[in-house]
């Protein structure tokens, strides 16, 4: 689950944190299994589907993003069978504990206004035309998914939702009661184990194979032993290094005059609440600020929100732009003003204006720099582009040789050795290049046309020489495919014996028969980097008297049997409680997600169809 989580936080809470909305999924893949009545799903939260549509997309959505942080070492990566599988573990329990979080929110009647639809809407660049929202655009965009805009409205406010939710709870200290109490017991726990360890390589030495079994795992596995396919290639690299260019102040105030948008800071609010269920019950909250009643020990007492009430009704700042259209209409614009009652779809509400922050520019003065860098670039990438232009039409003109390119540039044409995918030459190792050479988008003997490798490189390749993948005859991997039909004969021996071992009525006894010493107990704790010990939290705690048995791998890759003897308790005092709740609320907004999401769990009916 701390995986899971992990990848939610990192998904959800922090594209919340820089503002960025999941409007890119909806668009991409969510039509496609919203109109569409699947009938094969993956799982199940509280009777709600999640497609294998859902997971695809989700999982291709992650492969994405890997890619993305991976670079170019993420073709080394993908061929990882138990890193793909990780990652479909990971895709899964995102789906389902977002599913989780929106039942939570539509529970605490967390709704999203037209108007924070609206600006989310209108900020897109999908939906705009020349960096303004064009409603044409924005329903062919819509209708080209196949939704209708009512669908995707309500798409987007469940995913806003959400956010919303998270965002509430990253900026705040909602704990759970006891939560904390027993996330220390966790935390602290250590557990006492012994350990039985089946020798692999002693038992692959007992192993035989036949002439049958190599020829069939030669033909089952034939991808094992390709040798890859290979260039040999003659390149030009043209670059913008060496481009200059004189930027006048003049250039610099009428960039900031025409781009004053960007340079403003919008303005904020700080707000607190108080939400009831009737409005007899806001009367009665008025009447006692009336008073001189506190508003946060009222809110602390009597508001019905269970997140902002811990905090004394504070529900933090709130950008102009994005004041609910509840709050906006009750007019507050002065420090300390307090709101009448307020009817909500469900409850009334009553706010208090603690604090606001008006709009203002930044002055060009402190963004001077910034400007003169930008138009730099940009001018230095306009003269980039025109030169790969002239060099592209020379390319393509002579495709028969890079000579014409070499005259043009006055760069000298650089030969390569031969390579394969897995060993490019540092100097051409880019995806780009990789995708011309792989994806067949060029012949042997002919140039590509330039190929942009970054906003200052690019490149021009032709392919000198090629050859196809092929496989490598059985005569000349026959003792590896003995080696590895050894090797997994023997673990499958050793871990079929120690599932006998673990069912056996005495497993202690049986250990003995066979020869394989259990360790002497030994204590380890949760922080342990250790696999196995890992494995050892995961069983669950002994009954009086008897044991937990379980199965792990050690690092050579023998089968290891843990003996769980029993759970070590550890006290916790009330100031270590009260230590890691300020440690909680600083610093670890994931722990916290994870508890809420660890609770919504247990009372959660969740089925997986795997």
């Amino acid at each position: 689950m701390i995986g899971s989580i992990r990848t939610l936080f990192n998904s959800i809470t922090i594209k919340i944190i820089l503002g960025i909305t999941i409007l890119l999924f909806i668009l991409t893949g969510i039509g496609s299994y919203v109109i569409n009545d699947h009938k094969d799903y993956i799982a199940k939260v509280n009777g709600q589907k999640i497609t294998n549509t859902e997971f695809d997309q989700a999982f291709n959505d992650e492969i994405d993003h890997q890619q993305q942080i991976l670079g170019d070492n993420f073709k080394y990566i993908i061929k990882n069978d138990f890193y793909l599988n990780k990652i479909r573990q990971q895709a899964l329990m995102y789906l389902v504990d977002k599913s989780l979080l929106s039942n939570y929110a539509n529970n605490l009647n967390l709704r999203i206004s037209d108007d924070q639809l609206k600006q989310v809407i209108f900020n897109q660049q999908y939906f705009q035309i020349n960096g303004k929202f064009d409603n044409t655009q924005y329903k062919n965009v819509i209708n080209k998914i196949g939704l209708t805009v009512d669908q995707y409205i309500e798409l987007l406010r469940k995913e806003l939702s959400i956010q919303q939710l998270v965002n509430i709870i990253v900026n705040s200290d909602f704990i759970l009661p006891g939560e904390i109490k027993k996330l220390a017991n966790l935390i602290f726990q250590k557990r006492s184990i012994r350990k039985a360890t089946i020798n692999v390589n002693k038992l692959e030495k007992q192993q035989n194979t036949t002439d049958d079994e190599i020829e069939q795992y030669y033909r089952q596995y034939k991808d094992r032993f390709m040798i890859p396919e290979k260039f040999r290639i003659s390149y030009i690299k043209l670059n913008a290094d060496n481009i200059k260019t004189i930027v006048n102040e003049s250039d610099i105030k009428n960039w900031y005059n025409n781009n004053k948008f960007k340079y403003n800071i919008s303005g904020r609010n700080h707000y607190k609440i108080i939400q009831t269920k009737t409005e007899n019950d806001a009367k009665y909250v008025l009447d006692k600020l009336k008073s001189g009643m506190p508003f946060s020990e009222l809110a602390k007492k009597i508001s019905v929100d269970p997140i902002s009430a811990q905090k004394g009704g504070d529900i933090g700042w709130i950008k102009f732009a994005d004041i609910p259209k509840e709050i906006k209409n009750s007019h507050l614009n002065k420090k300390g003003q307090i709101s009448d009652i307020i009817k909500l779809s469900k409850g009334f509400l009553i706010v208090y204006l603690e604090d606001t922050i008006p709009n203002k520019s930044t002055p060009l003065s402190k963004v001077h720099d910034n400007i003169l860098n930008q138009i730099k670039k940009e001018n230095i990438q306009n003269i980039f582009d025109k030169l790969n232009k002239k060099i592209s039409i020379t390319a393509l003109n002579n495709r028969d040789s890079l000579k014409d390119v070499e005259i043009a540039t006055g760069s000298k044409i650089v030969k390569t050795n031969w390579f394969s995918i897995d060993n490019m030459p540092k100097e051409i190792d880019y995806s780009a290049i990789m995708d011309i050479l792989y994806k067949g988008n060029i012949s042997t003997g002919i140039n590509s046309d330039v190929i942009k490798l970054d906003d200052y490189h690019s490149i021009v390749i032709h392919i000198d020489e090629h050859k196809q993948k092929e496989i490598k005859p059985i005569k000349q991997v026959k003792l590896q495919i003995i080696t590895m039909l050894k090797k997994d004969k023997a673990k499958q021996q050793a871990k079929l014996q120690a599932n006998q071992l673990i069912n056996a009525m005495d497993t202690q006894k049986e250990l003995n028969i066979a020869g394989i010493p259990l360790t002497k107990s030994k204590i380890i704790s949760r922080n342990s980097q250790d696999p196995i010990d890992q494995r050892a939290f995961d069983l669950p705690s002994p009954d009086k008297g008897k044991y937990s048995w379980g199965i792990a791998e050690d690092a050579k890759g023998n089968v290891v049997i843990i003996m769980l003897n029993k759970i070590v308790p550890y006290h916790v005092s009330q100031d270590t409680i009260e230590n890691l709740t300020k440690i909680f609320i600083k610093n670890n907004s994931e722990i916290i997600l994870k508890t809420l999401v660890s609770n919504l769990s247990k009372n959660a009916k969740i089925k997986y169809n795997l």
